[in-house]
């Protein structure tokens, strides 16, 4: 059984939880997370983010093969993989923020729809 979580945020930060998790698993944190949100809200989730090929850039890559020998199925995610999650948990105008973060690593942010 999950835990109830608190709703009526304007905004819901998840930052490098996801690669921690299988697909299924991570697509329900994100949907949790907009769960939480006032429409108009913003759901931000910061991680490691793969190329579309998973080829690079290296960090993520190699970031990506440790969680998947670590963890039962957490990996690091594609843009496109991420963006996803947050348009099936009712997010839109997703965009990418820029940011001067480690190598790899990005924000994405989607807002609640009303």
């Amino acid at each position: 059984m999950e835990t109830p979580l608190p709703k009526g945020f304007d905004v819901v930060w998840l930052s490098q939880v996801l690669h921690g998790e299988a697909p299924a698993e991570a697509a329900r944190l994100v949907e949790r997370g907009a769960e939480c949100l006032e429409p108009g809200g913003l759901l931000a989730v910061q991680e490691f983010i793969i190329d579309d090929d998973r080829r690079g850039p290296a960090q993520p890559a190699l970031f990506s093969l440790n969680m998947l020998v670590q963890t039962p199925g957490g990996q690091a995610y594609t843009q496109g993989e991420i963006t996803g999650m947050m348009r099936r948990a009712g997010l839109g105008r997703i965009r990418r923020l820029t940011a001067q973060l480690p190598p790899g690593c990005g924000i994405l942010l989607g807002q609640k729809e009303a």
